[in-house]
């Protein structure tokens, strides 16, 4: 007698599972930890194996068939995400034509959908931009192929916080008052003045304008620290040039502006500014020994300075703007006070301005309050009072504008305490559905739960005290075992409930002795099995294919003629679908 079946079955089942990726479903979701500035690997990520999910397609979709999901908690209120399929040249991976969305909500539960795109144009890329998204709250990202694609994607997610919106003309350029990270989204045109560059290397081709799709920024500096910075476009294989201006005359002074750098080079990908490089220009030839980038510059206190990024492809897609070095930009200094510093939800709290600014004036204030504040959001200097009707970590985001049209962020995190005691809470689990394996040593559990209270309608749940609450209220593919369940809610009120989940004896059947007949005898086998209470029926088959005639219903006991030396193999199954072989 052998077990050999139901350690294949086994092993079948569990590379099933293993084609599968861990987030093909939304409550499954990858959570990304460094949203501000996060770009997977190369080929790392993949919808392949994955099944459609329990949600629609979003609003672009035509179909979701291979959908995989990702979150992400916003700490800014802009977004920028790209998915990068084959886009050639080794980046991005295998992925043809990629759609994503945007969402917020409760997996399981109803899903707000934020943004939409699908590659329609076949370029393999898409980029979804979002502005507006609430501090502290969780996010989703849900990525698929077109025309039931499959393959591996390169995901990149920046979340940040803007700066006033580019000019395309020196005279409008955005005024940058400190060297946070940011995107540029979009760009479109060369403004009114499309000749700007003319006197520096990209003004070389005399038959060209000197730009195509541009934008400017200006800043003054506030230290005498090195100038480093790295522009990448959002789709690698645009060529994004940039001119390096001194403003003699301070900000305003765009007629007089002196060329210290200026990026021409015909090369696709990454350009900018760092300490390693010594040429000074790179023309428009992408010549051998040019990589994009040109020598650091030291700035000098209280000089003013501008910088156009043009995109010569001109395929109106946007760049990322990060700056490195020792530079620091004059600006205000965001800043505010929390009163008291730890609360509980329901309690007031007082938002304090404590911003500053020493070369000018503080003449705008924007402040968001984050996730579930009773005040979401205030446009004068306060000070505010707020409360919270949940628990956990709070972000407050204050940004100043000053006099000369930049902007600065501040964030702050408070964590709320809870506030269950103070509403005598009455949160109760109920166990809704608890299934035992099916068949022995089939890890197919299953429960489900439910929160139930007077005063709220948003549950958490953790299993057997993992550290990972999370608003599914459904555990599937459980093994035997006893298990404990917690519900909490937004207050901070908890129940639990504990239960054990069983299995049946494991089937077995016996085939019989092996025989040894003569040629063209038959032979009668008679197979037995248990637990004998189950109801099962047998299957046999022949290694040789000879008949096989069943003398009983249930076809344990068959008759057979061997043609030689043959293996004769039973299965059964009972109700319950349990398979045995021998």
């Amino acid at each position: 007698m052998c077990r050999i079946f139901i350690f294949i079955i086994c092993f079948y089942a569990f590379g099933i599972l293993y084609g599968q990726p861990i987030n093909d479903e939304c409550r499954r979701a990858i959570r990304i930890d460094n949203a501000t500035n996060y770009c997977s690997p190369i080929n790392t990520l993949s919808n392949e194996g994955a099944t459609a999910s329990n949600y629609d397609p979003a609003n672009c979709w035509s179909e979701a068939s291979h959908d995989v999901w990702f979150s992400f908690v916003a700490l800014a209120t802009d977004v920028s995400i790209i998915v990068k399929g084959n886009i050639g040249d080794d980046a991005g991976g295998t992925l043809l034509r990629p759609q994503a969305a945007l969402y917020s909500g409760q997996c399981g539960g109803s899903l707000n959908e934020w943004e939409c795109l699908a590659d329609l144009n076949a370029n393999n890329i898409v980029e979804l931009k979002q502005s507006g998204l609430i501090l502290g709250t969780t996010y989703f990202i849900r990525i698929d192929g077109m025309d039931d694609n499959t393959g591996s994607f390169q995901l990149c997610i920046r979340n940040f916080q803007p700066p006033t919106a580019p000019g395309q003309d020196c005279r409008t350029a955005s005024i940058l008052c400190d060297t946070s990270a940011f995107v540029v989204q979009t760009v479109t045109g060369a403004g009114q003045e499309t000749d700007e560059a003319r006197n520096s290397c990209l003004g070389v081709l005399v038959d060209i304008s000197s730009e195509q799709q541009s934008t400017w920024f200006k800043w003054e500096a506030a230290n005498d620290g090195m100038l480093e910075f790295t522009l990448t476009p959002l789709d690698s294989r645009d060529d994004i040039d940039f001119v390096l201006y001194e403003l003699p005359g301070g900000l305003s002074d765009c007629d007089n502006k002196v060329v210290l750098r200026c990026m021409g080079t015909a090369c696709a990908g990454p350009t900018g500014l760092n300490i390693e490089s010594s040429d000074f220009e790179e023309d428009y030839n992408c010549d051998p020994g040019e990589d994009g980038f040109v020598r650091a510059v030291q700035m000098v206190p209280g000089q003013a300075y501008a910088l156009l990024v043009n995109n010569f492809t001109s395929s109106g897609v946007g760049f990322s703007f990060e700056f490195g070095g020792t530079a620091e930009f004059a600006g205000p200094v965001p800043d505010f006070e929390i009163v008291p510093s730890q609360a509980a939800c329901g309690d007031t709290i007082t938002i304090d301005d404590r911003s500053s600014y020493l070369n000018g004036d503080i003449v705008g204030y924007s402040w968001t309050f984050g996730d579930d504040a009773d005040v979401v959001a205030a446009n004068t200097q306060g000070p505010h009072n707020i409360s919270y009707s949940s628990f956990g970590p709070k972000y407050i985001l204050l940004q100043v504008e000053s006099d000369k049209g930049c902007l600065k962020s501040e964030i702050k995190r408070i964590d709320i305490d809870t506030c269950c005691s103070a509403l005598n809470g009455d949160l109760m689990l109920n166990i809704i559905n608890q299934q035992d394996l099916t068949c022995y040593n089939i890890p197919d559990g299953f429960i489900e739960v439910s929160g139930q209270t007077s005063y709220s309608s948003d549950y958490l749940y953790e299993l057997n005290a993992n550290g990972d609450f999370a608003p599914f209220s459904s555990f599937e593919e459980l093994d035997i075992g006893l298990y404990s369940i917690v519900v909490m809610d937004k207050f901070g009120c908890t129940d639990s409930v504990q239960l054990e989940l069983t299995e049946p004896a494991e089937l077995i059947v016996d085939a019989g002795e092996d025989v040894a007949p003569d040629l063209g005898i038959s032979v009668e086998f008679n197979a037995t099995y248990g637990p004998a209470a189950r109801m099962v029926n047998g299957t046999w088959i022949s290694s040789n294919g000879d008949s096989i005639r069943c003398l009983d219903p249930l076809c344990l006991s068959v008759e057979v003629l061997p043609p030689g030396p043959t293996d004769y193999i039973i299965t059964i199954e009972d109700q319950s679908g349990c398979l045995a072989m021998d």
